[in-house]
């Protein structure tokens, strides 16, 4: 058989535990302080314990139990109600130092944070400045290599200027020149168009004429072009009247009755009524 173990169960357990929490949590007054006296208790089921919860430490959220003078337990240590307001004070004022320190810590990291980005942003910045530095000094090196090229090419351009002044003369008189000749080929272009309009009108005259005699052509034509559709409509019209149904029943008679008399006469009408005859076995 297997051992049974001696120990409490798992509700058991459990309540110990609590009661050990508790007992962390309470603490009993001196013995040579003066308790309050007991309280009486309102109805038999009720505990006879004398209890009292400290008004001052609710913010701590620190709960003090003491407990009545009579029992039976021997306390570790025995702390009145001043003892006791003195501890809360204490961790009271050890925690706001501690919250103090802890705010501080983050304030002064924020503060270095900020220093150490203020001092990138400062180096970025000379940095900078170094290079505009540089820059000047090479543009103020250069300018004035700049100035003198400058001055040399005013130089060259006056000298310019003053050969284009010499040669304007020239080019004058050489354009008087062209403005002459260009007013002597408008007078020969001017004779020419006059000219042209004699010719145009001339031409002009002949077309007349020759619309006048094509008129006339075209007037007879037209004529012959009534007459013949005049006999054209003749025809068509006969045409219609072969298309008739009394035409074609006159047409059909007739043919009946030659053939008819073809194959009476043994074929001298036509040929087609001397063959049937000769194919029936009749004299011929």
């Amino acid at each position: 058989m297997a051992r049974k173990r001696n120990r409490p169960g798992k509700n058991e357990r459990k309540q110990l535990r609590e009661k050990k929490r508790k007992e962390k949590l309470f603490v009993t007054p001196d013995q040579s302080a003066q308790p309050d006296p007991p309280r009486q208790a309102a109805h038999d089921g009720e505990q006879d314990e004398n209890t009292r919860i400290a008004e001052d430490v609710k913010e701590r959220k620190l709960l003090v139990r003491i407990e009545d003078v009579k029992v039976r337990q021997k306390p570790k240590r025995n702390i009145n109600r001043t003892h006791a307001e003195e501890i809360v004070r204490r961790l009271k004022r050890q925690n706001d130092t501690i919250k103090y320190i802890n705010d501080g810590q983050w304030k002064t990291d924020a503060r270095l944070d900020w220093m150490g980005d203020r001092v990138d942003d400062l180096r970025r910045t000379l940095t900078d400045l170094n290079n505009r530095c540089n820059r000047a000094f090479v543009i103020g090196r250069t300018t004035d290599d700049k100035a003198e090229k400058a001055l040399s090419e005013v130089a060259e351009l006056v000298s310019r200027v003053d050969t284009l002044e010499g040669t304007t003369n020239d080019k004058a008189e050489k354009a008087l020149a062209e403005v002459a000749e260009l007013a002597r080929r408008v007078a020969t272009l001017e004779g020419h168009i006059a000219t042209l309009k004699g010719r145009i009108a001339t031409l002009e005259g002949r077309d007349a004429t020759e619309i006048a005699q094509h008129m006339e052509e075209m007037g007879s034509g037209n004529e012959q072009l009534t007459l013949e559709m005049i006999m054209t409509k003749g025809e068509l019209r006969g045409l219609r009247d072969l298309g008739q149904p009394e035409v074609i029943e006159a047409k059909k008679d007739a043919d009946i009755k030659q053939s008819r008399q073809a194959r009476k006469t043994g074929g001298k009408v036509g040929t087609e009524g001397a063959w049937n005859g000769r194919l029936r076995g009749r004299n011929a």
